[in-house]
């Protein structure tokens, strides 16, 4: 497992002016286990995320996954990709309110496979391991904050992902539930052997990591 950048820059227009996001940064994240990007507010840590997951795209740069460069891929082929290899969990869930919580969970790996009865045999075996089983036939607006977010792990977890990218996972969440859902997360990613890239400014977030690279006004100012 192997993601790469090199050069990455990116710019936001703010009314008449221009704010670089990304100042031309690199480097190379080559291990399975849980990374966290740490820094304050506007230092780039989503911009970051959202262009390595093929969210967003880099004005500049270069990013290789597994030997591939993938950031020139069209935009259906960065859909595909994005399908097959990684898995996202955000700060407000993006969770589907119309949608019952099994029906959440197994959405992207029927768009992936186109078997139903597969998809929801997944579903319902990631809402077991999250603890969620018995709540699948609810809807999302029925659940906690710290149910949906387990919701979204699960989601993000169905298509077997190589890689997680999760913005702010827990901003959302208290302390006691927080500590809980990164338990039940950091389990699953040593499990799976799954590389996990978290932005967050939580110093317990950045405590459970195996690697912590500190962001500054879009700059990498280095990684432990």
């Amino acid at each position: 497992m192997n993601l790469s950048f090199e050069n990455l820059k990116k710019s936001y227009q703010l009314g008449d002016k221009s704010y670089l996001a990304l100042k031309g940064i690199s480097t190379t994240f080559s291990e399975p286990g849980l990374v966290s990007l740490m820094g304050p507010s506007g230092s780039g840590k989503s911009t970051l995320l959202h262009c390595l997951g093929l969210i967003d795209s880099a004005d500049e740069g270069i990013i290789h996954f597994e030997g591939k460069r993938i950031d020139n891929l069209s935009d259906d082929q960065k859909s595909k990709f994005r399908l097959v290899s990684f898995g996202f969990v955000f700060q407000s869930y993006h969770l589907i309110p119309t949608l019952s919580v099994i029906e959440n969970v197994a959405l992207p790996a029927v768009y992936k496979s186109r078997n139903l009865k597969k998809s929801y045999e997944m579903a319902d075996s990631l809402l077991q391991r999250v603890g969620l089983e018995e709540f699948k036939k609810r809807r999302i607006n029925q659940l906690s904050g710290g149910q949906r977010q387990r919701v979204a792990i699960a989601r993000a977890l169905v298509n077997q992902p190589k890689i997680i990218f999760a913005d702010e996972p827990t901003a959302n969440l208290d302390s006691k539930t927080s500590e809980a859902v990164l338990d039940m997360f950091q389990d699953i990613i040593k499990e799976q052997k799954i590389m996990a890239l978290i932005s967050t400014h939580d110093n317990a977030v950045a405590k459970r990591s195996d690697h912590i690279i500190s962001m500054l006004d879009g700059q990498l100012e280095g990684m432990v």
